[in-house]
């Protein structure tokens, strides 16, 4: 019987060519489908910037962003403008204000309170309904912190194209830390550089990046003056003391290392943000990463943070995502979330939504694209995101 020969070297070359420019053309193309990014999760961190840059052209924004447009980058832009909802004739805007734009509002000011800062207690007026106050209900918008709270020390958590460490006021003490995928990190490193926004040496620690991204500015521990001359060629100031970008996956415990590595201090008082994050992690991974949060976590530390509600996840699983996007996501909050949080060593202080943000801040129902009407049940919400404020419990002060 006739014996089948093996493969000689030339065959096996030309298999493993063909394969190797078989996945160079498919990771080429999905990039290509993304806007140079890796994946739709990647991708979606344009997706909110255009968000925010939408609101932001409002002759009365709801927020300001002068580098989110940049930062989206022209697809997603044009996306969202696609998206928006169109503001009724006479009301002076083009838009509604979008779930988008509310989240960031509430994001800035939390994050705010969080750090110790005021907050601002207006809205522009024809953003508000004919019977609202003039200033915003604070007690119900945010949550204030006990007097002489001040961490120095923020950590954004799946930052993505986020901008507030050059358009927000902060506290010019402040270390800034933000985390996500080395694509993600490596993108925005340099729309930051094309908008001539300052980055610090070190702003982005080497990581899984394949060599150190250039930085724009001296080190802060040189003089004032030598800093102020090299200004004159920012365009948008670092309003913070530092910022350091690490590239990292958080389903990886290994992320810890690596902020830690970055110059993350656990002996101070920190602020941790994760602004549209949980929901991509399952359910084990988002306790994970509460507990290793309350582990770093000393008194005075604070965590800000949304999850999309379970009601969401277990809606998608029935009928069918309504995204490419939303069928990645797999974890959602309970209506009352305060049990998860003491599991985790947390202690949760404020669940909201945005029908309640929007009653806060007096926002003109005519003038949101999505609902306003208040659904509560027993204090909790039934919408389909909560927004959550939470200090560390008792024991995982004390246990740092």
């Amino acid at each position: 019987m006739a014996t089948r020969s093996a493969p000689g070297a030339s065959t096996v070359a030309l298999v493993v060519a063909v394969a190797l420019a078989i996945r160079l053309l498919v990771g080429r193309l999905g990039k290509q489908a993304y806007d140079g990014l890796a994946g739709v999760i990647s991708f979606s961190s344009k997706m909110i910037a255009a968000a925010r840059a939408v609101e932001a052209q409002e002759k009365c924004p709801l927020v300001v962003d002068p580098l989110a447009a940049q930062l989206a980058g022209s697809e997603a832009l044009a996306s969202s403008r696609r998206r928006a909802e169109s503001a009724p004739k006479g009301s002076g805007r083009m838009f509604k204000i979008g779930k988008m734009a509310i989240r960031t509002r509430w994001f800035d000011d939390q994050i705010q309170a969080a750090l110790g800062m005021p907050v601002s207690a207006g809205i522009p007026g024809p953003l508000r309904a004919a019977t609202a106050s003039e200033h915003i209900d604070m007690a119900s918008y945010v949550w204030r912190h006990p007097d002489g709270h001040q961490p120095r020390q923020l950590v954004m958590l799946g930052a993505g194209m986020d901008s507030r460490p050059w358009r927000m006021k902060l506290p010019a003490d402040l270390h800034w830390f933000e985390l996500d995928q080395a694509d993600v990190v490596e993108a925005k490193q340099e729309v930051l550089k094309s908008l001539a926004a300052e980055v610090p040496v070190g702003g982005s620690a080497a990581g899984e990046l394949e060599e150190p991204l250039p930085a724009m500015s001296p080190k802060y521990a040189e003089s004032g003056l030598e800093r102020a001359i090299s200004l004159g060629s920012v365009r948008f100031p670092l309003r913070c003391a530092s910022w350091t970008a690490v590239p990292c996956d958080l389903q990886d415990p290994s992320w810890a290392d690596a902020l830690l590595a970055a110059g993350f201090d656990p002996s101070k008082p920190t602020v941790w943000v994760a602004e549209g994050l949980l929901m991509y992690l399952d359910e084990a991974d988002v306790k994970a990463l509460l507990a290793k949060l309350a582990e770093l976590s000393v008194e005075g530390s604070a965590f800000v943070g949304i999850s999309v509600t379970q009601a969401v996840i277990d809606r998608i699983n029935a009928k069918g995502s309504a995204s490419e996007l939303m069928g990645t996501w797999k974890f959602g909050c309970p209506p009352d979330p305060t049990a998860l949080f003491a599991e985790c060593g947390w202690k949760l202080q404020q669940a909201t939504d945005r029908a309640r943000q929007a009653a806060a801040l007096g926002l003109n129902p005519e003038l949101c694209s999505f609902p306003t009407s208040a659904a509560a049940e027993g204090g909790t919400s039934r919408g389909t995101s909560l927004f959550m404020t939470a200090t560390p419990s008792v024991t995982a002060a004390v246990a740092n």
